[in-house]
């Protein structure tokens, strides 16, 4: 069987789709050569970057081609495009990924579903980014004949929200990069020198966006005790969204007991994560949560919110409060921070746990899921 993959998030910047898109392509060529399957892009030639830049565009001439291709296809606003069948030769099924804006004619068809969230909190979100998001969910995956969903929550969701049928829907849970399950103390060491990172340290990783909660975050760190802040710092690992005013102008009352480090490149973000007395993910709303579960695979304690999918991926794993609760949150951190036997229990736990999050269980899920959606 021929599968042709969107790949056009690897095109253009991000984070999200365009990390998932990149390590599931390649899990799947290498499950796809072993039965028999072949795994192409769209458009044709789009290749896999060795290494993920997420404030930048895929460089080349050609790459800028195939973007340009894409955005003119898009721009027809054709529900069932027949130029697309051209890019897709000999293919059995054709799989969207967010950025697809119309469907081929012909084919079978499928597509990943990350969240909701547009609908659900769309005061997190740009008029922009709504339109766009709205968009793919109500023509896209209501129209494809299967749907992969990152998470449960988020298949609910599309059930309840766009009232897709619920056998049409599969949860494959996304994977964790091997880097983070194999990311050691030495690593961790590194990259606190490279980072300037003396003391032990709470870690955030995200964008900086109102959807992420961090203005809670800060506020809850601030009120931990001074004696606990003196010892274990704040770090906040991430480029600025929108709306981060609010962020800014916490971080300057913060007396230098929090580090802004900006974007971090993929090659650091194991040894960061593993260097981390615990992650700390208070999120309103999440299709899953990567950054949870690459801390739980390095095996550091967690604690994020109890909404959305957070409480499915991380089980037992964390500790999970009201996002709204600054006092609830806070109360986490010196938990975490001051017991260790709770520390070394959720370190344990997570290790464990983030077991299930691999991409190649993923790749193996997905292609069963296409043979299967290849039937109906």
């Amino acid at each position: 069987m021929r599968i042709a993959i969107d790949a056009t998030s690897l095109l253009l910047p991000g984070a999200g789709v365009r990390t998932y898109v990149h390590h599931w392509l390649n899990s799947l060529r290498e499950a796809a050569e072993q039965g028999g399957d072949r795994i192409a892009t769209y458009i044709p030639g789009i290749e896999v970057p060795d290494s993920l830049e997420h404030l930048k565009a895929a460089p080349g001439t050609l790459n800028h081609v195939r973007l340009r291709t894409v955005q003119f296809m898009n721009s027809l606003r054709l529900s069932r495009n027949p130029l697309l069948n051209l890019f897709l030769p000999g293919a059995d099924i054709f799989h969207c990924s967010q950025h697809t804006a119309c469907l081929p004619l012909f084919k079978k068809t499928s597509a990943t579903l990350f969240d909701l969230s547009c609908w659900v909190t769309p005061q997190y979100h740009t008029p922009k980014n709504i339109a766009a998001t709205r968009r793919y969910g109500e023509t896209i995956l209501a129209a494809c004949h299967g749907v992969i969903s990152i998470s449960d929550h988020s298949r609910k969701d599309a059930i309840e929200i766009l009232g897709i049928p619920a056998e049409r829907i599969r949860v494959i849970y996304p994977g964790v990069a091997e880097s983070y399950f194999d990311a050691t103390g030495v690593e961790a060491a590194v990259t606190r020198e490279k980072y300037q990172l003396a003391r032990p340290y709470l870690l955030f990783v995200g964008c900086i966006e109102p959807r992420k909660n961090v203005p809670n975050l800060i506020r809850a760190y601030l009120c931990l005790r001074e004696s606990l802040r003196d010892d274990v710092q704040l770090v906040l690992a991430g480029p600025f969204g929108w709306r981060g005013e609010e962020t800014t102008e916490l971080l300057g009352r913060s007396n230098g007991t929090i580090r802004h480090l900006g974007y971090v490149g993929e090659e650091d973000l194991p040894g960061l994560f593993k260097g981390a007395a615990a992650l700390v993910y208070p999120s309103f709303y999440e299709g899953f949560g990567l950054p949870v579960a690459q801390a739980m695979a390095v095996g550091t304690a967690v604690i994020t919110s109890n909404r959305s999918s957070l409480p499915e991926v991380v089980g037992d794993a964390a500790v999970c409060v009201d996002p709204d609760s600054i006092e609830e949150l806070s109360d986490a951190m010196d938990r975490v921070l001051s017991d260790t036997e709770l520390a070394r229990t959720l370190a344990e736990r997570a290790s464990s746990r983030a077991q299930r999050f691999r991409w190649a269980a993923a790749a193996s899920e997905s292609l069963r899921f296409f043979h299967d959606c290849r039937r109906t």
